[in-house]
């Protein structure tokens, strides 16, 4: 052997992975699925996710579908030995055997049909192996000693065949597998050697002589296309070939399988022994670090499907099924008993946080503790003078700790700690002390009650007298309480809401039938927790804004805590787990024991906001300490997908299949549903919660409900729609589905044509009946001049709209119509729909605001330069001074002047350099508008209408002035319209300056 080859095998078993201590996530929940509940086959072979988020499992004469909740389906099959199991991207399953065979499952017919490998550039060759790369096969057909290797892409269903590469074998008698790593082949021999094949040369690489029992195949991995774990059949260890260099794992383990998560993490299963995975590892870069805590749960796992190492995973097993789940990122628990879940002794009720930074809390038995985590807690020398507890509170005026609670013969006990002097003072009452605040310097607010009787106590500890009983309340129990407005007290009663003024000591019900645990104050108002209706949201002004119950999202409508983090979040304790809302009070996700709680049951008070922005929520079971940013970060596994449209046309209901992102839809649809699969990586058997997913629509306005996570759209309005559709959890905006719904308008021109016209007299009429009302409704010292004013408007909206241009128009539609033009169609069509919409809300009022004449202006002059066929150009030019929003003027007051400018001046234009200006410029107390023409003229105008066989006269500049003379001596407004001739120097015409000075008259004129 040549030296450099000594050389190398010298250098690939340079480095052996060392094996550190773990610091995986601690496993916080895991359960298993067998023959008992659901599982055909007692072994799990395989395990692969779709791109709909379904889990199919390949068994030992079965494959089924696993949705995270249930076991369906039973496809039977023969394939003994299986090597690969993928989930393709064309709704098919690829299987490959160790014995080179390949099937395709179809998931729709629920049948396995054997691919043909037919390689036609190979007809006299035999298959020898088959390699699966990123859903790409390389096939190795054998000739002569002589292997060809060929690539085949799942995009043709591998219909075809692209040569890679030739390899000359030094032994083919002995061949039994091969591998290409990168640009490298390794090669393994039945007699337990293996061969590094590279730039046409092959060597040799010694591994270590330790055999063990015989397996009857070589166990592989592919991690990326250079990436290969893999252990030979007789010899022991693990080896990954990486970069062209071999590593050893581990020499004394083979290898079951080998999974990377998303973040290229590597969950390792080792076996010492025949049928056990007894050594788990997980491979990051250079460490090793051996999980023996998922090892203990299970010793014969087969297969796996991980997308986070530290969050969840699924295995496969010769016992069945394992779905595994580690704490969450960001969730840790404390101060847990024993025995999970126990519910007596270790129940946290009350939190206490001291100036320092300390943080205190009472269970329900005699104890406080020190909040010391991650030691165990400190108990206080207090705890001896302490009963049964309820609250605690740290009071910024005498800086002393409060403890409230009751005896045994259920009177009450309020005691006093002062931390620095370690003075305890014991206050007695008759009634349980329930919960208590400062109320001023000398004195507290106490609510005690016992069975359906309450009262509201003034308390001065100082001198251990009640003050005064503010309030007394039978057959309903008051809770806690909130200041508003620092003379009212917001009190949470077992049957409402009730706003307490402490001045005149009126009662003022806020939410009546309701069982009110608690009342929390937040940045937007308040969050009133119930025990049945989940959170109802109130304002600063006490309405309330939204409920959020399960209908909404929330695992249980029992909620016991609400607090609201740095970012706005509002975090609610439920009798089923913890509840994370957005700003908005939308629903973001859940957290339970499986994530790391220390129990699902936060149904006491018991919560509080640390100075480093941690939460701390006392459970049934200890304390959870959370750290928001962190766990609100924590991956989540949601994966979308809508198999289907379906909607209603002609009174029929068609169902389409979605092969993509764009729909064509006819016009005459309505009640267009999309059924929504969302499948979680694993729902829980005791969490029945199918939150609905966030939908993004453009139009945003767009009519759509959603109701068991199908979007409903009644009827489509507009002729492009997108709909973005991401799952529930928003950190995983990433992941979604674009859908794009284009509708195709059908029309007959005659029927359009006759639909225009009959809109048209509609609203002439609509506009005249409605001027008459109006006028009838006027006082009758003005009805003269009020007439004479309606009469005016009446007459310029008629001398806007007139005959010739509506005529017109609705004839250039038909042309477009009958030329089969449909888009020129449509488009003018719109454009005049808008524009007769805008003349009749104009029509409604005595004055508009600058911004909405302008509209009407530029939608009318698009209009008139469609129909000219583009023979003028206009243009805006507003001063910026200009307040368009709040400055009006007189409705429908310039468009005649745009019309004489057109009709008198442009259209008798030659050529196509048409312009025509319209300017607005604040002057003092004033607006002038100017309105220039580069027309013929007015002298040259009145010309061509004396020679004009038509003798049409047109009223519009005298109903004009009439209009200002109205409004001078009604109105108190002067209008100045000035016109000028624009000559150059030898008298031609230039155009027409039309100037027209109005006062600036606000919005709220009229």
């Amino acid at each position: 052997m040549k030296a450099s080859s000594l050389l190398f095998i010298i250098a690939i078993f340079n480095f052996v992975a060392l094996e550190t201590v773990s610091t995986q996530s601690p496993i916080t929940f895991h359960t298993q699925l067998s023959v008992d509940n659901y599982l055909k086959d007692r072994e799990v072979r395989k395990i692969d996710r779709d791109e709909s988020g379904i889990f199919w499992l390949m068994e030992t004469s079965v494959i089924q579908k696993y949705d995270g909740r249930y076991v369906t389906e039973n496809i039977v099959h023969s394939i003994i030995n299986p090597k690969y199991f993928t989930c393709l991207s064309n709704n098919k399953i690829l299987i490959i055997s160790q014995e080179s065979e390949a099937f395709f499952l179809d998931k729709e017919k629920k049948s396995i049909d054997q691919i043909p490998l037919n390689n036609p550039d190979c007809e006299d060759c035999k298959l020898k192996d088959i390699n699966l790369i990123n859903e790409e096969m390389i096939l190795y057909y054998e000739k002569d000693g002589l292997l060809a290797a060929y690539k085949s892409s799942s995009e043709d269903l591998y219909a075809t065949y692209e040569l890679l590469d030739t390899i000359e074998l030094s032994r083919p008698k002995f061949f039994k597998n091969i591998f290409k790593v990168g640009s490298d082949y390794l090669i393994f021999t039945n007699d337990e050697k293996l061969y590094r094949y590279s730039d046409s040369s092959e060597l040799e690489l010694t591994l270590p002589s330790n055999f063990r029992e015989h397996n009857a195949h070589v166990s592989s991995e592919y991690i990326n296309p250079d990436d290969f774990y893999f252990s030979m059949p007789r010899r022991n260890g693990t080896y990954r070939f990486h970069n062209k260099n071999l590593e050893t794992i581990k020499e004394n383990a083979k290898l079951v399988f080998a999974k990377k998560d998303k973040k290229g993490r590597v969950l390792l299963a080792l076996s010492r022994s025949y049928l056990h995975s007894e050594d788990i590892y997980i491979k990051d870069e250079d460490s090793l670090t051996r999980w023996q805590a998922l090892a203990d749960i299970n010793e014969t796992f087969i297969d796996g499907y991980v997308e986070d190492i530290h969050d969840k995973i699924l295995l496969g097993s010769h016992t069945g099924l394992f779905y595994v789940k580690m704490q969450t990122q960001g969730i840790t628990p404390y101060h847990q008993s024993g025995s999970l879940n126990n519910g007596f002794g270790n129940v946290i009720l009350s939190f206490a946080e001291l100036p320092n930074g300390d943080a205190w809390y009472v269970k329900e038995n005699k104890g406080i503790f020190k909040y010391n985590a991650p030691e165990p807690p400190d108990w206080l020398p207090l705890s001896d003078n302490l009963e049964n507890n309820l609250n605690c509170y740290y009071d910024a005026v005498d800086s002393n700790i409060w403890v409230s609670g009751y005896t045994d013969s259920r009177t009450g006990i309020l005691t006093s700690y002062n931390p620095q002097t370690k003075e305890v003072d014991r206050h007695d009452f008759d009634l349980p002390v329930m919960y208590f605040k400062r109320l001023n310097k000398e004195e507290l607010i106490l609510s005690s009650s016992v069975n359906s009787k309450s009262t509201l106590l003034r308390y001065n500890p100082t001198e251990h007298e009640i003050t005064d009983t503010l309030l007394l309340l039978e057959d309903e129990r008051s809770r806690r309480f909130e200041f508003h407005n620092e003379s009212g007290l917001l009190i949470a009663t077992s049957k409402r809401l009730i706003l307490y003024h402490l001045q005149d000591r009126t009662i003022q019900t806020i939410i009546p039938e309701t069982i009110i645990q608690s009342i929390v104050k937040i940045s937007q108002g308040y969050a009133a927790c119930t025990l049945g209706k989940g959170i109802i949201f109130l304002n600063n002004d006490l309405e309330i804004v939204k409920i959020v119950d399960e209908n909404n999202g929330l695992t249980n409508n029992q909620i016991y805590s609400v607090i609201e983090d740095k970012l706005g979040r509002i975090w609610a304790g439920t009798g089923n787990g913890l509840n994370i809302l957005d700003k908005d009070y939308k629903y973001m996700r859940s957290f339970r024991e499986t994530d790391g709680l220390s129990s699902y049951e936060l149904n006491t008070n018991a919560v509080i906001n640390l100075k480093n922005d941690h939460l701390l929520f006392g459970t049934i079971n200890g304390v959870t300490e959370i750290n928001p940013d962190l766990a609100m970060t924590a991956s989540e596994s949601a994966v979308l997908s809508i198999p289907s449209v379906v909607y209603e046309k002609d009174g029929e209901r068609i169902s389409q299949n979605l092969t993509g992102g764009e729909i064509n839809l006819s016009s005459g649809v309505n009640h267009i549903t999309f059924d929504i699969h969302q499948n979680n990586f694993y729902k829980s058997s005791n969490i029945d919660n199918p939150i609905s997913p966030r939908i993004q629509s453009f139009p945003e306005n767009l009519k759509y409900d959603l109701v068991d996570n199908k979007i409903i759209i009644p009827s489509l309005e507009y002729s492009n729609v997108k709909l973005n559709i991401y799952p529930a959890n928003p950190l995983k905006s990433r992941d979604k589905i674009e859908i794009s719904m284009i509708k195709k308008r059908e029309y007959q021109s005659l029927i359009m044509f006759l639909l225009i016209v009959a809109l048209i007299g509609l609203l002439s009429y609509f506009i005249t009946r409605k001027i008459i009302s109006i006028n009838k409704k006027r006082d009758n010292t003005r009805r003269k001049n009020e007439v004479r004013m309606a009469e005016l408007e009446l007459q310029a909206l008629r001398s806007q709209m007139n005959p010739h241009f509506i005529f017109n128009s609705l004839g250039a539609i038909l042309l477009y119509l009958q030329t089969n033009e449909k888009k020129k169609a449509e488009k003018y069509l719109t454009k005049f729909a808008k524009l007769m919409r805008m003349f009749l809300e104009s029509s409604k009022s005595k004055f508009i605001s600058f911004d909405e004449e302008q509209q009407l202006l530029a939608l009318y002059l698009e209009l008139e330069e469609l129909r000219f066929e583009d023979k003028f150009k206009y243009e805006f030019d507003i001063d910026p001074r200009v307040d368009k929003t709040n400055l009006t003027l007189p409705s429908m007051l310039l468009q005649p002047f745009v019309e004489n400018s057109i009709n008198h001046g442009l259209y008798h234009k030659k050529g196509t350099d048409g312009k025509l200006i319209i300017q607005a410029i604040p002057d003092g107390d004033t607006i002038k508008v100017i309105i220039f023409d580069n027309g013929v003229g007015r002298e040259k105008a009145k010309e061509i209408r004396a020679n004009s066989l038509k003798k049409h006269r047109s009223r519009a500049t005298e109903i004009i002035q009439e209009r200002i003379q109205v409004l001078k001596k009604e109105k108190n407004i002067d209008i100045d319209i000035e016109y000028i001739d624009l000559m150059d120097d030898d008298g031609n015409s230039l155009g027409t300056k039309v100037i027209i000075t109005l006062p600036k008259i606000l919005k709220t004129y009229d």
